[in-house]
């Protein structure tokens, strides 16, 4: 009994680091023990593996007949394994004890162990009902599982056990790679036949089912991936004026994927913020000001498999915005030309219809000289900007005579704006609608924690992140619907019918016992929205009570940051993305969204801002209503109003 007792309180000592260490070899003096009754019958076959350290009181009243048949050669590492007769099955709290402390052992049936809420120097162990069985909400522990098989607990609600903590025995699971789930569900009841409609069996107890399962990896399953293909780009360029301003659109043509290898595309990577996917081996530049440009092939994920140069575009397709002339003194043959342009600037003048042209001074302006009664008929006086554009003064001009009357004559100017570069991230000639990596889009139609269209299982979870007047506990796991449905904004209401559903919406289910504000958290990595849009699904929605978040699965990130990370070969599945939807109970108009993005160990916070390291685009939050226009109209109708 003593002995037992000794291997309860050695649990303790061990866990706390205070257990000495064993000794080198066998102790020269007998252990202490109580004087046994009877003579033992039988020889022991092993020698006990733990060593007193003090010299016993006692002496034994008989000696033992049989000897041991093995003696040990190396100091002992393992205490005895307790005799199973003598302690019960959820085991016992240490007490007091004269005997040196022993290495703990779990028997190898034991289901689970744990500290004794009780006692903190106790131990139990055994079946994990028996455990549990006086567990309240307010009890407090970490339970450790041993058994790899699926245990049932009876009477418990999850709410029974919100306080309380299940971990994997590290003992017999490597450390963070496994973790324990509970279910108020039998797991391997999931893939029974389901019983017919309208006659639901009426669970006869309240269970809770508990096992250990490998954590899921955050990458989606990729059967049959090929092995990868070496690919190099080659440009060809036509139009292209390196350096220098052009008011001609380079042509960019692009060669580099095998022929017949499938699952590649071109893209065009400008301003070093995002990318365009393309739809053929072309690239006309269109956008106006001074960028940079350069060329990718991308496979199925939108990873970048090769990565051509830069190249420095200066461009600028817009004339002068006006050009105007004025006497410099009245009764005197000079006058003085000016002009304005916003993006490449004022090169030359003219007032001979661009035959010769004259260098703009530091002021911008042309003094030119004529003679009395002069007159410069309508596309004589010219003004060039760097780029070669040419504006020309509107109308006649004239200089007038040194008559005693006066004369017609003199010319004004109009004023002019110049708008700055705008961004441009996708188009619909430019956007590749090849379906590599497509799912077989089925939805089963029922609630969900992790999306799953048909076989596949995608890393999209819905978890609730804070509620008022809610404790939500380790097992609370929110559940959400799937719809494959059409962009209302895509067509009249009679035409949807007939169109395909080009819209995936997931709708947070909601909770009876919600009350004020709350918040949901949408986790995804961007192999998800790649692999829709390989499916033909242009849009994900998230749907919280009556708001929504929608972003197209064509791409909504970009920023120079994230360019440069995609350019260094940053896969988009290692893209980690997370939506916080706020809303609230009691005001329906009350609502919000937080978007971050995880990549490679830093979190970058996403806004429309572009003139952030990485920011969104193409992801629009609003009422449901906004799902009647097309997409991204809604904003624009806002700040119209």
């Amino acid at each position: 009994m003593k002995r037992v007792l000794a291997a309860a309180m050695a649990l303790c000592l061990w866990m706390t680091g205070a257990m000495a260490e064993p000794p080198d070899a066998l102790p020269t003096e007998n252990p202490a023990t109580e004087a046994p009754t009877e003579a033992p019958t039988e020889a022991p076959t092993e020698v006990p593996t733990g060593a007193p350290t003090e010299v016993p009181t006692g002496a034994p009243t008989e000696v033992p007949t049989g000897a041991p048949t093995e003696v040990p050669t190396d100091a002992p590492t393992d205490a005895p394994s307790p005799d199973p007769e003598a302690m019960p099955m959820l085991g016992l709290s240490a007490g007091p004890t004269d005997l040196a402390p022993e290495p703990p052992v779990i028997p190898a049936d034991a289901e689970a162990w744990m500290v004794d809420p009780a006692n903190a120097e106790g131990v139990l162990f055994g079946k994990l009902d028996d455990l549990l069985r006086d567990f309240t909400g307010d009890t407090e522990a970490v339970v450790y599982i041993r058994s790899d098989k699926v245990l049932q607990v009876s009477g418990k609600l999850p709410d029974d056990l919100k306080k309380t903590v299940f971990l994997p025995d590290p003992d017999v699971y490597e450390a963070d790679k496994f973790e324990v789930r509970i279910s108020e569900t039998d797991p391997g009841a999931l893939v029974a036949a389901e019983a017919p409609e309208g006659e639901p069996e009426a669970p006869t107890e309240i269970l809770l089912y508990f096992w250990v399962e490998r954590k899921p990896t955050s990458e989606p399953p990729a059967p049959d991936d090929p092995e990868p293909v070496e690919l190099e780009i080659t440009v060809s360029k036509e139009g292209y004026v390196p350096g220098a301003w052009s008011n001609v659109k380079p042509v960019f043509t692009l060669s580099g994927i095998p022929e017949g290898e499938e699952g590649y595309s071109y893209a065009a990577i400008a301003y070093d913020r995002s990318y365009v996917i393309l739809s053929g081996n072309t690239f006309t530049a269109s956008d106006e000001g001074s960028y940079t440009v350069r060329f990718a092939i991308l496979d199925s994920l939108a990873d970048f498999r090769a990565l051509s140069t830069k190249y420095e575009l200066k461009l600028d397709f817009t004339p002068p915005n006006y050009v105007s002339a004025a006497l410099e003194q009245e009764g005197k043959a000079v006058f003085n030309v000016s002009s304005g342009d916003p993006l490449s600037g004022l090169n030359a003048y003219s007032v001979d219809g661009g035959v010769t042209w004259v260098p703009v001074d530091e002021d911008g302006v042309y003094t030119h000289t004529g003679a009395l009664g002069d007159i410069y008929p309508p596309g004589m006086i010219l003004a060039r900007d760097n780029a070669g554009n040419i504006a020309e003064y509107p109308g006649e001009f004239a200089i007038p005579k040194p008559v005693p009357i006066p004369s017609g004559g003199g010319g004004g100017g109009g004023g002019g704006s110049g708008s700055g570069t705008k961004i441009k991230h996708t188009s619909g000639d430019d956007v590749d609608t090849t379906p590599y990596d497509a799912l077989d889009l089925v939805l089963s139609g029922e609630p969900m924690h992790a999306l799953a269209i048909g076989e596949e299982e995608l890393p999209l979870t819905l978890s609730l992140d804070s509620a008022e007047n809610l404790e939500i506990g380790p097992m609370y796991e929110p559940r959400f619907t799937a719809l494959l449905t059409v962009w209302n904004g895509a067509g009249a209401e009679e035409d949807q019918a007939e169109q395909e559903p080009d819209t995936l919406v997931l709708e947070a289910l909601p909770d009876p016992a919600l009350s004020g504000q709350y918040t949901y958290l949408w986790q995804f990595n961007g192999a998800v929205y790649r692999m829709l849009f390989n499916s033909g699904v242009d849009y994900l929605v998230f749907k919280v009570g009556d708001r929504v978040t929608a972003i197209s699965t064509a791409g909504f990130t970009a920023g120079t940051e994230y360019t440069e990370l995609k350019a260094g070969g940053v896969s988009t599945r290692r893209f980690d993305y997370s939506v916080w939807m706020t809303g609230s109970t009691v005001d329906p108009l009350l609502g919000n969204i937080v978007v971050e993005a995880a990549v490679e160990g830093e979190v970058w916070p996403l806004t429309a801002d572009a003139e952030q390291p990485m920011y969104y685009y193409d992801l629009y939050y609003g009422p449901s209503e906004m799902m009647n226009v097309p997409f991204g109209a809604w904003q624009r109708e806002e700040e119209g109003a």
